[in-house]
């Protein structure tokens, strides 16, 4: 759920930065009763830009941290307890951290 709030953050982002005007106008319109009264001044439309940069990169941002969770959730640590890293390592983390991996080494304890 938090993913599609952030993908929808981050597309509502992206329209507002390549179309600040068509954002501006639909919003004013929902906000006023007499929308064409106002004056919009240029600023607004520059600050609509750098909002929607924000919400872009808020939700890049998200998603790429909430994938990197779930990449790392999916079974990272074994029974073992060691991580993906150090099964791809092998004996070699062992070795660094002084631990003893028979598993690694290629011997059994038949």
């Amino acid at each position: 759920m938090k993913r599609h709030v952030q993908l929808v953050v981050g597309l509502f982002g992206l329209i507002e930065l390549l179309c600040p005007r068509s954002v501006v106008a639909v919003a004013t319109r929902l906000a006023y009763r007499a929308p064409d009264s106002l004056e919009i001044r240029e600023w607004v439309y520059t600050a609509a830009r750098i909002e929607g940069a924000a919400f872009v990169l808020l939700a890049l941002f998200g998603l790429y941290r909430s994938s990197d969770r779930s990449e790392g959730s999916k079974g990272s640590i074994d029974g073992s307890g060691r991580c993906s890293v150090c099964r791809i390592l092998g004996g070699s983390v062992g070795r660094l951290t002084g631990d003893s991996d028979e598993s690694s080494a290629g011997g059994s304890t038949d």
